[in-house]
């Protein structure tokens, strides 16, 4: 057999070596990882980094709160701190935890002149339990390994809060941290191993002492729900305090016309006096009676005192009138003007004010007892027509008013149900235009003050957002007149004006439709409104 014959067969041939790949015999897999892997690896240690950072913060303002001055005022339920923590939440429904975090650090402590004083100085940060506490309180419960929350800007906005009660305690952050009280350890039990062993005299003994405490206190050992052990010693040392937790009482109802009272086993009964009575027998074993405690309707005091205005019942009369108007009568005199609904017979008054003036300026009012008079006549019984509702807001006409309120209520919002900032901003914005209001009232110390004494949670509009949801009214209330027209089964008719202001300054032009329902109810719409420019309404240029 020749050499090469002997060299292919694969009998004689030497076993072939077989290894594993390098990545597996490498036991710190020690593979350099991809591009891609190394960036999650550096984005996960960023946040983990970031975390740890915003715990040692959160630490820092805990320790430092202990050493701010008298000079800084302890925290209350009226301070800013409380109303926000309480009432301040975010917008965005997808990052609800981070939205709510930035929006209430920045009603705190931003950098803007409502935070920081003439002196530059956050002069919202308080002492106390109502103060930086509730705020470390707070920030220990948000969940700071959630992918919604942005690290970075907490750290930074964090840090600013540090630094601010460092220069108002005169003490660093690592000081507060090495004088920060620290509370002393439990003492560690023996092990079990070693507690020596009982002898078996001894365990006879144990158990007749048992069989004794059994005959004396009979069902302690047995799991006995009516026995109640005593209390211990109110004097309790530091250690003995961290073995028991102090139950907190459930807040009573704020309610001043509200009064609790007890219902034992279903009969109401007052409450018996405190008395210290010895312990039997008998009354461990008889089993608890049920406790209720119910609201009781009482009158409050505040209900009785009279805040002014009139004696007696308050009168219904004027819901049956159209809203007055200033009139002037041959000679220059000078009347308020009160039509009938039922009769359209209208009842006239003095009027000592100007007339763009409302019937509230009056000073003094006139007598109105005609118009109570008119109705015991002419309409007694007669109740008030569906399309008034008592206390009706005068000064505007009532169709304006019907107008607006379907609008709110009846068509595309309405506010006791959808009670959100959006629909905030419809109510505002129309709030504006019925009152004739300056865009900016939003904007104004006054309303803000007011805002933050009702501890509000809505944010109030500039002028821009009340232009911008004025616009955004006009578009839904624009579809609404459209349908109306659309559903129209009778003719139509339109009607074409234009007037001038007083002062001549404006001048505009306005086209109304009116038509019948299948109801014999008379509908108006303005379907144009236009301000006419120089020379506009000449007649090449119309």
């Amino acid at each position: 057999m020749s050499p090469q014959s002997a060299t292919a067969d694969p009998s004689k041939q030497a076993p072939r070596k077989r290894s594993a790949p390098k990545h597996l015999l490498d036991g710190s897999n020690g593979e350099a990882p991809s591009a891609a892997h190394q960036s999650i690896v550096n984005q996960t240690q960023a946040r983990l980094d970031a975390a740890g950072a915003i715990a040692i913060l959160i630490k820092a303002i805990e320790d430092l709160s202990a050493f701010l001055p008298p000079t800084v005022a302890e925290g209350t339920e009226e301070d800013e701190i409380h109303r926000v923590l309480t009432n301040i939440h975010g917008h965005d429904d997808e990052a609800m935890m981070d939205s709510t975090f930035n929006r209430r650090l920045d009603c705190l402590f931003k950098e803007d002149v409502k935070c920081r004083d003439a002196n530059g100085r956050l002069h919202l940060i308080r002492r106390g339990e109502l103060g930086m506490l509730m705020v470390v309180r707070y920030l220990r419960d948000i969940r700071w390994n959630a992918p919604e929350m942005n690290l970075e800007g907490a750290k930074a906005k964090l840090e600013r809060v540090v630094k601010e009660m460092e220069f108002l305690s005169g003490t660093t952050r690592a000081d507060a941290r090495k004088a920060a009280p620290r509370r002393k350890p439990k003492q560690k039990t023996k092990p079990a191993k070693d507690v020596p062993s009982l002898s078996p005299a001894d365990v006879a003994k144990e158990a007749r002492y048992d069989q004794l405490f059994d005959a004396i206190m009979p069902g302690v050992r047995n799991g006995n729900s009516n026995y109640r052990p005593k209390k211990p010693n109110a004097n309790l040392s530091e250690e003995e305090d961290d073995d028991f937790v102090d139950e907190e009482n459930e807040p009573t109802a704020s309610d001043p016309k509200k009064r609790k009272i007890f219902v034992v086993d279903g009969v109401p009964a007052v409450p018996p006096p405190k008395s210290k009575k010895p312990k039997t027998k008998s009354a461990l074993a008889a089993p608890p009676p049920t406790i209720e405690v119910i609201d009781v309707d009482v009158e409050s005091e505040d209900e009785n005192l009279r805040t002014g205005g009139k004696r007696g019942p308050k009168s219904e009369s004027r819901d049956h009138y159209w809203p007055p108007v200033a009139t002037t009568k041959t000679g220059g005199n000078k009347r308020w003007s009160f039509t009938c609904r039922h009769c359209k017979i209208a009842i006239t008054f003095k009027r000592t004010v100007g007339k763009t003036q409302l019937f509230g300026d009056q000073n003094p009012a006139p007598n109105l007892g005609n118009l109570s008079t008119h109705l015991k006549q002419q309409h007694d019984g007669v109740p008030v027509p569906s399309d008034v509702r008592p206390g009706e807001t005068r000064g505007i006409s009532a169709s304006s008013a019907k107008i607006m309120a379907d609008f709110l209520v009846d068509g595309k919002l309405n506010p006791a149900i959808n009670s959100t900032q959006k629909n905030f901003y419809k109510i505002f914005a129309a709030w504006i235009i019925e009152d004739d209001l300056a865009f900016t009232t939003g904007e104004t110390p006054g309303i803000e003050r007011l805002f933050a004494f009702m501890r509000a949670r809505f944010l109030l509009p500039s002028d821009t957002t009340v232009r911008n949801t004025l616009a955004s009214m006009f578009g839904e209330m624009y579809e609404v007149v459209k349908s109306d027209l659309a559903a129209v089964k009778s003719k139509i008719a339109v009607a074409t004006d234009t007037w001038t202001t007083r002062a001549m300054t404006w001048t505009f032009a306005g086209s109304i439709a009116s038509w019948i329902t299948s109801d014999w109810e008379l509908v108006e719409r303005v379907i144009d409104f236009h301000p006419i420019e120089d020379k506009e309404h000449e007649g090449q240029y119309a």
